[in-house]
């Protein structure tokens, strides 16, 4: 009677350049074997040879053992249908009937991917972030109607996608952005760690927002700020424009602005000046900042009570776009305003002011200045839009005079 066997094992008599060794799975056919790369390579210390895994030390343990568990699963389905059957087994045919890329094929895109942000929030990632992609996952689970493996995400897939995303679900251009660049994320980690050859996003080109940023005009902070101290300004909208006008002064976020308490403001004098500054840790990048106030962002900030206590009271983000909605409704501005935007007014105006692009930087937090730049596009724009509106009054004086 013939014998079968399949084990996976790695390669300790060969090292790559980045000192880890190739995983092999072993078949053996009436004591001859014959050994079928995997694709997968782990540092001598993180294999278990018991039991034939990769220990957790390996940051891609899990999605590692998910490919090795599948392949081994995959041999001795082949193993056991030749030996029910009492069919002959050559190398050959058990290379013909496993596909060695077949580990490739079933490899779930959804788990990989899930795995993938877990690890990420884990290592202390911003929660915020965390909740993007896993919605991210869930969108790409919606469309492909449950699970879907790894090398199924080919072109016709993500042009079919981003069809549905348009038209049928009718998400933005940023938003479809979003859920690709997630995406592309997941296929290049899947390539560095081997698990599969091919980057699909060579060949699709997605469309990154255009870089514009919607921001108000000075002439309309100062609008609303008038509103603000009305009388006849109803309390909910009046609640809702302090935290966004003092965010129009500070360029703070909504998340930072929601968690600032009074032992964040710090008061310094200096030459008989006394000075005051926002310091704390930002949510998003974990990194400290320190903020001059100005004037106007001081004139918000109500009489302090205990250093824990919460600077403002921030209605939660979907209340407060609408709050914010009808105050614009009230001063006549028909832009699309949400809490984000009076981040990019407060850089806007600076840039228009003349501030610094490395300084406005600095005041936002940015990491990349070319973050930044997207803001100095905005204010050229402002910029040129005045030069034409002067263009057309010397126009217009200058018919006029002609006739």
């Amino acid at each position: 009677m013939e014998s079968y066997s399949a084990k996976i094992y790695s390669r300790e008599d060969f090292k790559r350049k980045d000192g880890t060794n190739p995983l092999y799975l072993r078949i053996t056919i009436n004591r001859k074997t014959k050994k079928f790369s995997l694709g997968i390579s782990v540092k001598s210390s993180y294999w278990d040879k018991k039991n034939g895994k990769v220990r957790k030390g390996d940051p891609a343990h899990f999605n590692k053992n998910l490919t090795l568990e599948s392949c081994l699963k995959r041999a001795e389905e082949i193993l056991f249908e030749y030996r029910i059957n009492r069919k002959q087994l050559t190398f050959d045919a058990f290379d013909v009937a496993y596909q060695v890329p077949h580990s490739q094929k079933t490899l779930s895109f959804i788990d990989y991917a899930t795995e993938y942000v877990e690890s990420m929030y884990r290592n202390n990632g911003s929660y915020d972030t965390y909740r993007t992609r896993k919605s991210c996952i869930s969108k790409v689970k919606q469309f492909a109607k449950g699970d879907i493996s790894l090398t199924s995400i080919d072109l016709a897939f993500l042009q079919r996608f981003e069809e549905h995303m348009n038209i049928v679900d009718g998400n933005s251009q940023s938003s479809r952005a979003r859920i690709f660049a997630f995406m592309k994320a997941v296929i290049n980690k899947a390539i560095n760690e081997e698990l599969i050859a091919d980057n699909i996003f060579r060949k699709f080109k997605f469309s990154a927002q255009d870089g514009t940023r919607e921001y108000l005009t000075n002439d309309e902070v100062l609008k609303l700020k008038a509103i603000h101290y009305s009388p006849n300004t109803h309390k909910t909208i009046k609640t809702a424009l302090v935290p966004f006008l003092f965010a129009c002064y500070t360029g703070i976020r909504f998340k930072d602005i929601s968690e600032l308490r009074f032992k964040h403001i710090i008061h310094v004098s200096e030459n008989g000046t006394s000075k005051s500054y926002l310091q704390f840790v930002m949510h998003k990048t974990k990194e400290a900042i320190q903020i001059p106030l100005s004037n106007m962002a001081l004139e918000l900030i109500p009489n302090k009570t205990f250093d824990e206590d919460k600077l403002f009271k921030v209605y939660t983000n979907q209340p407060l776009n609408r709050y914010l909605k009808e105050a614009m409704d009230l001063v006549g501005i028909t832009k699309t305003i949400t809490f984000h935007c009076a981040r990019h007014t407060f850089a806007t105006q600076l840039l228009d002011a003349g501030v610094h692009l490395e300084t406005v930087r600095k005041l936002l937090g940015h990491n990349d200045s070319k973050t930044t730049q997207i803001y100095a596009k905005t204010s050229l724009k402002s910029k040129e839009s005045a030069i034409d509106a002067l263009n057309k009054c010397f126009e217009e004086v200058d018919s006029n005079t002609s006739k």
